[in-house]
């Protein structure tokens, strides 16, 4: 049964800015008074007479839900809220007269709708939003987080199954690689695990017995494996391994597989992991969302075991990291091989030679999911509420409905989805629709009885059927569900890509499902156009629709001018709603002569998206590739040996080609001790009689061993062999991570331009040190301190005593340690008062404390709820209109994130003081991007002096970010850039929103006046510009070329709308 609640009363007159504060009567009638003024252009307060007000139950006796004022003359009553969270006035009507004692039970009813609606507000304790003008939040970069570089062979396979076909043992399979990864990287669990049950593998039909519990060996697992670990080493790692194949029934074989959906429970059962540790879809989300999760789990230091599909096959790999541009870091699972930073949705590691990685050369772009929550287990109960989800959302006929007069209802509404159950447990849910503000919904129409929904059940479609008076307005209604005892109602899963807009004027209600509608653009063929050749087909596509596209496009190629059967491949993409993208899919013709090609979005072929046809020509003989040179720099040959002093080598090989066009992949391959120590490859064209450079490198190389280099390329004629032995170097950083590699001699003299210093491995007989205090001088570490070494920054191993930072001296560190102590300080020489006085500041570590070094003083930090502190530290938070940068108070400096600092105006002792930041047993990790973005801009931290071209540096009296070409910033401080793809013509980001006095013209704020009158919405402004009107939805109405002074904008109709970061009901 469905029941209509007080529905839209919350959602349609709840304000934009939540105050929680009380209006009195004589509030209520000052508002009364300019509303009525305003919307009929007469009668003053003295024409009005308050005659009922609603006392609330749970607040004062002066405290009202609403008042309602007569207006004299028979001339009609308002409506004011007593609360500052809703709109001002609820209602109003220009005839007759409000009698509290002869009202129409309708009228009745819908007042108590208003009462109910503020007292829900109360008993939800809703609030304002922290800061109401940012409309675009933050994200961090997040260096990665796993130290192993693991794979799916020896020695991570020596306990796995040996496969009959070979020999040989099967691979590990990359769930299981990922998982033991994960698992390293907490080290958990510290006691033994489960015992694991047995079972037969599906493809070889292995017998896999059942394992006891163990304990796990984690002192003797190596971050990497080069073949020269014990057998105490290697025993450890691949019986972490196995244990994980065997938790989630590993189908072992040369190609080993998984579910990896099933990772989260194998955690949870066999691991003691935490109970909130799960797997999600990334078919519920949107792209936003989606990427919004995955930042949240990596900013608590939780990494993410991901997987995707391409087009040749799956695989399962760890996400730890981010560079915020909103790339994120992958350590794919192969040793290495291909680690680096991807766009979530397209994720091409580029790479088909490894263990288990695909037959295709797309990215594992669709059917995507991650196991979330994945922490050492801390007691605490999974609390988050299951939730139904819902898919295909459809209308039932043209969802259009008509009443006679705004007091009828709209009949017979009518519209489907599906309904269910993607849990692995049995819930009952309540379930209904609701209005959808923001992240807060509103319950529209709900069933009283709880539903039981086991395990994949529930409605395909469920259909809804009700009649409703919906008041004027645009709404956007969205699936939600509850529990059957809980309280609160959320929005069902995916309903962000699965929700109905409504439009209602007086007589019409016109529903329309919010989705994607791809339409091509243009075809085009890049690529050299050969037989024998991949070929790839460049489509251009716009998604008009609202909604993001998530989903394969399937290419189908013959050779006649008829669709194939059978698709011949596809590609995952997403395409965001309102959007243009090229999507590139490819096929390898065999024999020249015209080939068409058609795009669709469905497996069947019969939504053709683009066709078009390509003349392919025979391949004219075949390339002669042979390598020219293969340069290594800093290469020596002494006692007829290449010996390379170090542990990175950089390869410049060049190729020639005397045949017909070469299209492939070129690859260093890096050997040592009989087995793979590394390999990189890059695709490369190369015309006939045409010759290219390639570069490559590999580091992290062990000293003392014997390596080779072979260079590989279909078609090559002879092969190319490069062979050194490593020495110890002594090896030197620069502050931008220049590395450098020279052979060490007696007297070692520390260059100029060094901030960083290795001399693990060396003797010498004295050393020279340069003139920065900064410098981090590694050693063995046993090893003695040389006297000129005495007070400097000293790394014995992995650790330091006590490391001193001096200010505006360039740092870098190139290997993560732990220091006992570490200090850095900064004497700031004036007082803010919060417009202006501002410094910037990032630190290479956690900064634990703040003390007054010249007086030997703690210091405290201001916050929201003390401004007593003594330094004020704030965090850049996001965006807002025109640009606007905003930044919150930070509770504490986190390394490697930038800040604005300031001292107080009140605390004049402390100007000219040394301010010491220091920490206890503090990690510094390598110093990689310090920066944290939004959408538009990008606040980044410098520890080295820096020249910039059109960046946004501090203005001289802190005030502002001014746009400068050829500034300087120093050491240990920060400033903006544009974040990728955005272009703005503003010069000065002022802070808080608060503009550059010095830039006026080009300030970021422009003083605005929004308000209704007469039906028309008026905007208000100093400074003429482009003005965005959009539904609550997010959709773009109208855009508005403002005038200085009053602009009126007629048309829009009724319901709400945003300007500016403002919310309008019209």
């Amino acid at each position: 049964m469905i029941k209509r609640l007080f529905f839209l009363y919350i959602g349609l007159f709840i304000s934009a800015f939540l105050i929680a504060e009380p209006i009195s009567k004589e509030e209520a009638l000052e508002k009364a008074s300019s509303f009525m003024k305003q919307k009929m252009m007469r009668k003053s307060p003295s024409g009005m007479k308050l005659v009922y007000s609603a006392p609330k139950l749970s607040k004062a006796a002066e405290n009202a839900y609403y008042y309602i004022f007569n207006i004299n003359d028979d001339q009609g009553f308002v409506i004011v809220s007593g609360d500052d969270r809703t709109v001002p006035v609820l209602g109003y009507t220009d005839s007759g007269s409000y009698d509290p004692d002869n009202l129409p039970d309708n009228f009745r009813a819908w007042m108590q709708g208003y009462a109910d609606a503020i007292e829900y507000l109360d008993k939800k304790d809703v609030k304002q939003k922290a800061n109401p003008a940012i409309t675009s939040g933050v994200i961090s970069a997040i260096a990665p987080l796993v130290k192993t570089k693991w794979n799916q062979g020896s020695p991570y396979n020596n306990k796995c199954p040996i496969l009959q076909s070979t020999g040989e043992a099967a691979a590990t399979g990359c769930a299981a690689t990922a998982m033991a990864q994960v698992m390293k990287y907490y080290e958990w669990p510290k006691s033994a695990t489960t015992s694991l049950p047995g079972y037969t593998t599906r493809t070889q039909e292995i017998n896999i017995p059942s394992l006891p519990s163990v304990v796990l060996d984690w002192n003797n697992m190596n971050n990497t494996y080069s073949g020269s670990e014990t057998d105490v080493q290697t025993n450890a790692v691949a019986e972490l391994m196995y244990y994980c194949g065997v938790s989630i029934h590993m189908d072992y074989d040369r190609a080993s597989g998984a579910v990896s959906a099933d990772i989260a429970d194998a955690l949870k059962e066999y691991f003691d992991y935490d109970a909130r540790t799960k797997h999600v879809d990334r078919g519920n989300y949107t792209l936003s969302e989606w990427k919004d999760l995955i930042y949240k789990e990596l900013k608590e230091k939780r990494i993410v075991l991901y997987h995707g599909q391409s087009s040749g096959g799956g695989h399962a790999f760890v996400c730890d990291g981010c560079d915020g541009d909103g790339l994120f870091h992958i350590n794919w699972g192969w040793g290495g091989t291909s680690d680096g930073y991807f766009e979530l949705s397209v994720l091409n590691p580029d790479n088909n030679t490894s263990i288990g990685s695909s037959s295709s050369s797309d990215g594992y772009s669709f059917a995507q999911g991650a196991i979330i929550g994945i922490q050492r287990n801390t007691g605490v109960a999974d609390d988050e509420a299951p939730r139904l989800t819902v898919s295909d959302m459809a209308l039932v006929g043209d969802g259009v409905y008509t009443r006679s007069s705004i007091n009828d209802k709209f009949v017979d509404i009518s519209f489907t989805h599906n309904f269910y159950n993607e849990a692995s447990d049995t819930y009952s849910f309540c379930y209904g629709i609701g209005i959808q503000d923001g992240e807060t919904v509103y319950p529209l129409l709900r069933t009283e009885e709880a539903v039981e929904f086991g395990p994949g059940t529930g409605w395909f479609p469920y259909k809804w059927e009700f009649s409703l008076n919906f008041p004027v307005g645009e709404y956007k209604l969205v699936p939600i569900c509850k529990e059957a005892n809980a309280e609160e109602w959320s929005p069902a899963q995916a309903s962000g890509l699965n929700y109905i807009l409504a439009s209602v004027t007086e007589t019409e209600l016109k529903l329309s499902v919010v989705s994607p509608d791809l339409a091509a653009n243009s075809v085009a063929f890049p690529g050299v156009r050969l037989a024998g050749y991949s070929q790839n087909v460049t489509a251009n596509i716009t998604n008009s629709g609202q909604a993001e596209f998530y989903g394969p496009l399937y290419l189908w190629v013959s050779q006649q001018n008829t669709k194939p059967n059978r698709y011949t491949s596809l590609m995952g993409v997403t395409i965001p709603g309102n959007a243009t993208q090229d999507v590139s899919l490819s096929f390898t013709p065999s024999v020249a002569g015209t080939y068409y090609v058609w795009i669709t979005t469905d497996y069947r072929g019969r939504d053709v998206l683009a066709e078009g046809n390509v003349e392919i020509m025979e391949a004219s003989g075949s390339p002669e590739i042979s390598v020219t040179s293969c340069e290594v720099e800093g290469l020596n040959t002494e006692r007829f040996t290449n010996v390379l002093y170090g542990n990175t080598i950089k390869l410049n090989v060049t190729l020639e080609n005397k045949g017909s066009v070469f299209a492939d992949n070129v690859t260093a391959l890096l050997w040592s001790n009989n087995q793979n120590a590394g390999q990189a490859t890059m695709f490369r064209s190369i015309g006939s009689e045409e010759t290219v450079t390639c570069e490559f490198l590999f580091d992290n190389m062990e000293i003392g061993k014997k390596y080779d280099v072979y260079i590989f390329a279909p078609e090559q004629i002879g092969g190319s062999r490069v062979g050194f032995t490593t020495r110890p170097a002594l090896t030197t950083w620069k502050a931008d991570g220049t590395k450098r590699a020279v052979k060490p001699e007696n007297t070692i003299t520390v260059p100029d331009d060094a901030v960083a210093v290795d001399l693990s491995g060396l003797t010498y007989d004295n050393i020279v040190t340069n003139n920065n205090p900064n410098c981090l001088y590694f050693l063995d570490t046993a090893a003695s301190i040389p006297a000129n070494l005495q007070g400097k920054n000293l790394i014995l191993g992995s650790s330091a005593a006590k490391i001193v930072l001096t200010d505006n001296q360039y740092f870098y560190c190139p290997k993560e340690f732990v220091a006992d102590e570490i200090s850095y300080s900064r004497t700031i020489s004036r007082t803010s008062d919060g417009k202006k006085g501002w410094e910037t500041i990032v630190l290479p570590f956690d900064a634990t404390s703040i003390r007054n070094a010249t007086d030997n003083a703690w210091l405290t930090l201001v916050s929201d709820d003390d401004n007593s502190g003594d330094v004020c530290l704030k965090e850049f938070c996001g965006t807002g209109n025109n640009d606007a940068i905003y930044f919150d108070y930070a509770k504490e400096i986190q390394a490697n994130t930038p800040y604005i600092i300031s001292i107080p105006q009140n605390k004049q002792n402390l100007i000219n003081k040394s301010i010491a930041f220091s920490a206890a047993d503090a990690v510094v990790t390598v110093t990689d991007q310090s920066a944290v973005a939004s959408n538009t801009y990008k606040f980044i931290g410098e520890m080295r002096e820096a020249t910039l071209t059109g960046a946004y540096v501090l203005n001289s009296e802190g005030s502002a970010f001014t746009k400068r070409n050829n500034a300087k910033t120093d050491p240990f401080r920060a400033y903006f850039t544009t974040a990728v793809s955005y272009n703005t013509l503003i010069t000065s980001l002022g802070i808080d929103g608060i503009s550059d006095a010095s830039d006026v013209r080009n300030t970021l704020v422009n003083e605005l006046i929004i308000y209704r009158e007469n039906d028309k919405l008026i905007i208000e402004t100093l400074i003429p510009e482009v003005i965005d009107i959009y539904g609550i939805d997010g959709t773009k109405v109208r855009s508005i070329h403002t005038v200085t002074g009053r602009n009126e904008v007629g048309g829009l109709s009724h319901g709400i709308y945003l300007v500016k970061g403002h919310k309008v009901l019209m």
